[in-house]
């Protein structure tokens, strides 16, 4: 019996393989190494401290071919993971079949979060078709203003749902300790449709990718939506130097990277001040 169904599962995991038509290079699978993942998981950590009788979950929005929902899920952590991307989802469906040891605590969604619910495009460059760039409304067809249209391609419509209309189906023995936002330039509008989800739910740690350019942004604004909900932003790390104007944070990314991308992290204030764990030798100081 045993043999049977070891042997049907990895027929199912097979076939859903298949059915993926995943592409992903190993160049892709490689990009993210070691040393991206360990601010992270440090701070999921820290929040397990202060929190023991809680779930501590990972939020990862935009979960792509799923690198910090796997690390994270291995190491006993719960993770709700958010990819609309039908190739991007089904390599993950595979590697949940294929790792059953952890698939239990892996939530996967199928939707894209953003301003409103609704029905929006979905694109991605020739040369980089995991990466996908949504644009929704007046602009769901403009890719334009940003854009190298000659190399963009359609890909699908997928659906919205705001990070808000979400906060109900999170368990109440679940605590979110991290979210990790990566939607190509989306994620104001992410931060939009979800300030009373960040309100109710007090992340401690979030990480974002980050650029003084963004499709449909405020940079100020969105900014200020952190600051407003108590976070200090921070660069290099969750430990790193703290930014408490827009336009200190602005000149030094403009020193580091000038207008490309870079990770921003934001540290609850109040979280920090009562990060102490319930184990005298073990404090949330433990993991700097």
């Amino acid at each position: 019996m045993f043999a049977q169904r070891a042997l049907f599962i990895i027929l199912s995991c097979y076939l859903s393989f298949l059915n993926s038509q995943q592409e992903a290079s190993q160049d892709k699978l490689n990009s993210t190494n070691g040393e991206d993942i360990d601010p992270l998981i440090n701070a999921l950590k820290k929040v397990s401290i202060q929190y023991p009788d809680q779930k501590i979950a990972l939020l990862d929005i935009g979960a792509n071919l799923g690198w910090f929902t796997f690390i994270a899920a291995s190491l006993d952590y719960n993770v709700i993971a958010f990819e609309p991307y039908e190739p991007n989802y089904k390599a993950i469906e595979y590697a949940m079949c294929l790792n059953q040891n952890v698939s239990n605590l892996i939530q996967l969604e199928k939707f894209a979060l953003g301003t409103k619910n609704e029905s929006c495009n979905l694109y991605s460059h020739d040369y980089n078709t995991q990466n996908g760039i949504i644009r929704c409304g007046d602009d769901i067809n403009d890719h334009s203003k940003l854009l190298d249209v000659s190399i963009v391609l359609f890909r699908q419509e997928v659906p919205i749902r705001t990070l808000d209309s979400y906060s109900k189906t999170i368990s109440p023995n679940i605590k979110i300790g991290v979210l990790k936002i990566d939607v190509e330039e989306f994620e104001y509008d992410v931060l939009l449709g979800g300030k009373t989800f960040l309100k109710d739910h007090k992340i401690p740690y979030i990480v974002q990718e980050y650029s003084l350019i963004s499709y449909g942004a405020n940079q100020e604004d969105h900014f200020n939506i952190f600051k407003d909900l108590g976070y200090v932003a921070r660069l290099t790390g969750f430990n790193g130097q703290e930014f408490q104007t827009f336009n200190e944070l602005k000149a030094k990314i403009i020193s580091l990277v000038g207008y490309r991308q870079i990770e921003l992290f934001f540290v609850l204030s109040t979280f920090e001040s009562q990060c102490v764990g319930s184990n005298p030798d073990e404090t949330c100081n433990s993991y700097q």
